[in-house]
């Protein structure tokens, strides 16, 4: 069983790993700097669970690859869903609700951390959609319902 002690350790090397190795707080989210490969494909195809069905198989190439785009978008809309509505709700209920330990400011620089991170994985993930959008000049999908709970 863990000591106090020991939990107190590994949650500064978790603290400091990430302050040092995070990159994901360094980025500023201008996609326009990035350049852009109109020959490679936005997502793998092996990745999608109909690929080998025939309608996929005979489908048109331009409507894969707006497939393939929309298949990217939708990926990293699901990313943003589960950071808002997974992720940091139970960081802020540890922040709100703090677990009775003598580690209590380890665990909410930690959790703080986490948040700060998850709001960086967001902006990116925004980002990554709006990118492919403007790059394939693709209509909107609009609002997206993901259902993450039963």
């Amino acid at each position: 069983m863990k000591t106090v002690a020991d939990v107190q350790t590994i949650l500064k090397k978790l603290s400091k790993y990430w302050q040092q190795n995070a990159t994901v707080h360094t980025f500023d989210g201008d996609y326009d700097d990035i350049e852009f490969f109109a020959d490679k494909k936005d997502f793998a195809e092996c990745l999608l669970p109909f690929a080998n069905h025939d309608a996929w198989l005979n489908a048109p190439q331009p409507k894969k690859d707006a497939c393939l785009s929309y298949a990217w978008i939708l990926y990293n809309m699901k990313t943003v869903y589960i950071e808002c509505d997974v992720v940091t709700p139970a960081c802020e209920n540890i922040l709100k609700y703090p677990p009775n330990t003598e580690n209590l400011a380890d665990v909410q620089k930690v959790i703080a951390e986490a948040l700060l991170d998850e709001a960086l994985h967001t902006k990116m993930s925004i980002g990554a959609c709006n990118y492919i959008y403007q790059k394939r000049n693709l209509p909107h999908l609009g609002e997206n319902n993901f259902y993450l709970s039963q």
